[in-house]
């Protein structure tokens, strides 16, 4: 049985999900996204492995939705820290998470429900194949229906209206909806 020194661990293994991530969006008054624009900072550790996490988040930047411009931009830093590298995911959990957060964003400056936001922003099943704006080819999505699901099977309209009385009560809880699109089989790799 071998087992590893602390050292030799330190020496060969990567860390990951090290990103800082500045996005901004805009939209027109019916929550339609104009634009988007992304800056990543990606902790790249002492060693240079590449830039390839930050490029799964660039690939998967506009997840669902139709966005039709984009602006992404990423800086590798260097550190004290191992390596960076793959762990399940590999960039694209990021991406749906900076999105994601977007879009309720979004959905709030506009003062729209968040999933009518998401709605009148997703792909339509007539737009496949699509091709993304960072090149990358999907070929059949119909993301609005898994989302009418989560909102019937939660009955997210009675959730809304808990949350509301619960407010005035002075508690708060929280109400999530996330869309996550995510693409297999990037190369050899995988």
């Amino acid at each position: 049985k071998w087992i590893e020194t602390r050292s030799e661990h330190f020496l060969s293994t990567n860390h990951g999900r090290n990103q800082i991530a500045e996005f901004e969006a805009g939209c027109d008054e019916h929550g339609k996204i104009t634009a988007l624009r992304a800056r990543v900072t990606l902790d790249l550790g002492a060693y240079p492995k590449g830039l390839g996490l930050a490029w799964s988040t660039w690939v998967m930047s506009t997840g669902p939705y139709n966005i039709p411009n984009l602006d992404y931009v990423v800086e590798g830093v260097f550190t004290n820290t191992m390596a960076n590298g793959a762990y399940r995911g590999a960039g694209r959990p990021e991406a749906a998470f900076y999105l994601e957060r977007v879009m309720d964003l979004l959905a709030d400056a506009a003062n729209l429900p968040p999933e009518q936001l998401r709605r009148a922003n997703f792909l339509q099943p007539e737009q496949f194949p699509y091709t993304t704006l960072s090149g990358e080819r999907y070929d059949t999505g119909e993301y609005e229906k898994p989302l009418d699901k989560a909102i019937e099977s939660s009955d997210y309209a009675k959730l809304r209206t808990e949350q509301e009385e619960l407010r005035e009560q002075g508690r708060y809880i929280g109400i999530g909806l996330g869309s996550y699109v995510d693409i297999c089989g990037f190369g050899p790799w995988e």
